[in-house]
């Protein structure tokens, strides 16, 4: 880091918690998240939940213990931090998956982060004062243009588990992506009815680090990005909280200069403009249109996927998103 980039850092001090949950998605995400923190503030010392808190606080004063997830940090260890005055934050990243268990932990602390739009409205009605909607984003050491080789390039890529709405689109599509140059990774994808018409297309069970999965995206034409239901068998959202906003795979998709074929949620526009900087579809006969028309037109597609990856770098890093976050608790 250069001399320029340490003055110009904030002069804050921030203890980091992750969440305890070692492997992917969550270590790579931690990471990613306390690499931005030290670029963007003064100090910032990560520690894993189990560590000794108190001692911690003592040694360091903290000017705000940030918490990712914040599920597994028993409720008498969040009073000894407010107990020593510090301000406390909890950034939920899987939101509103599993609301059941965050909706016991999200009033323990002063600052709640979602990256769901449609939780910020269920943890104020839980009580919560300061409720902020915080986007995912990109880890642009990982998530890059790259050169590779033929084994990660296909026409058609998604990586991602199978969850029902994505077996369910996936299957109705069988017969067209059978006839495609087309990569799907990811657990649970032997649910498919049409399994073994897709089979050799599928690498199953495999779950990817982020810099494999970056390979995969480089080495697409088209990268489709299909998001999780609300109502998953697999979910612990008892409410039926809807989901409503775009997921990280949005960004790093686009932050590695791949064209991006994305289903809707509500607020895709307010980060990227589709038609512009990213392609949507609505139905499976567009989906098929928009493949077709873009495998076709590669100059449009690839003018497209150029407006996506400068979008992500202006906007959607995660040194933006901690700078985001420290203004709303430091304002």
């Amino acid at each position: 880091m250069s001399l320029t980039e340490r003055s110009s850092r904030l002069n804050k001090n921030i203890l980091f918690v992750t969440s305890g949950i070692k492997g992917e998605p969550y270590t790579p995400l931690e990471q990613a998240i306390f690499n931005a923190l030290q670029k963007v503030v003064k100090r910032v010392t990560m520690i894993h939940p189990d560590q000794n808190l108190e001692e911690l606080l003592k040694r360091l004063h903290p000017d705000l213990v940030l918490a990712f997830c914040g599920v597994f940090r028993p409720v008498n260890q969040i009073n000894i931090i407010k107990g020593l005055g510090c301000k406390t934050a909890v950034w939920f990243t899987d939101d509103p998956y599993y609301t059941d268990i965050t909706r016991s932990v999200a009033p323990q602390y002063d600052y709640v982060f979602t990256q769901d739009l449609g939780c910020v409205s269920f943890y104020q009605r839980l009580g919560c004062q300061k409720v902020f909607h915080l986007s995912l984003a990109a880890d642009h050491s990982v998530f890059r243009p790259i050169d590779v080789d033929l084994s990660y390039q296909s026409d058609i890529c998604f990586i991602g588990s199978g969850y029902w709405n994505r077996v369910y689109l996936i299957d109705a599509l069988a017969s067209y992506l059978s006839e495609k140059s087309v990569i799907i990774s990811g657990i649970w994808w032997d649910r498919l009815r049409n399994f073994m018409l897709l089979k050799d297309k599928i690498r199953l069970n495999k779950w990817m680090k982020p810099e494999e999965t970056a390979r995969y995206y480089n080495g697409a034409k088209i990268v489709v990005n299909l998001h999780r239901s609300h109502n998953d068998s697999y979910n612990r959202n008892s409410e039926n909280i809807q989901a409503v906003s775009i997921n990280n795979r949005t960004f790093e998709i686009s932050s590695c200069g791949a064209f991006q074929l994305t289903d809707v949620r509500q607020d895709l526009s307010e980060f990227y403009t589709p038609g512009v900087e990213i392609e949507s579809f609505t139905s499976i006969n567009e989906f098929i249109q928009k493949v077709d028309y873009y495998l076709r037109n590669d100059n449009e597609r690839k003018k497209i996927a150029l407006r996506g990856f400068q979008r992500t770098m202006k906007e959607n890093t995660y040194e933006i998103r901690i700078k985001q976050l420290i203004r709303k608790v430091f304002s």
